[in-house]
């Protein structure tokens, strides 16, 4: 067995004059390596604990400003869905609104085709009205050219 610490190997030594090599190897690997002075005491995990404690309680902070700036960030964006909200409701308006148009245009279409059959017929009477006036009219005039000539 290989000891660092002079206290270690004079322990080892005597544990092997009382108790014999194997007993006192078994005892000595129970034994930290290090020698007393740098082992820790409960008053240096006292001290370990309240630092990791103050570390914690500073992440903690952390954490809550952190918690803060994530619910301003909600806030704006509820304000932001708020305005999308009152968009989407200006958009119905705007399409009910447009469809209400395109019913008028559709009416307006609808009349402007009765409009177009009617001028037609009005059209193919008057045409033919003419053409039977200017028919009668030749017939007459050819009439008066005979008795004329």
């Amino acid at each position: 067995m290989s000891l660092v610490d002079p206290a270690h190997e004079a322990l080892y030594a005597r544990l092997e004059e009382v108790l014999g090599a194997d007993h006192a190897a078994t005892l000595m690997t129970h034994l930290p390596p290090t020698p007393a002075g740098r082992l820790a005491t409960f008053d240096d995990i006292g001290v370990l604990s309240r630092s990791v404690d103050d570390r914690f309680a500073w992440v903690d902070q952390r954490f809550d400003r952190v918690d803060e700036r994530f619910a301003r960030v909600d806030e704006r964006f509820d304000r932001v869905d708020e305005r999308f909200a009152r968009v989407d409701e200006r958009f119905d308006r705007m399409d009910e609104r447009f469809d209400r148009l395109e019913k008028r245009f559709d009416k307006m279409d609808d009349r402007f085709h009765d409009l177009q059959g009617a001028i037609r017929d009005q059209m193919r009477f008057y045409s033919g009205t003419t053409v039977a006036a200017m028919t009668a009219l030749t017939a007459m005039f050819s009439f008066v050219v005979v008795l004329i000539t």
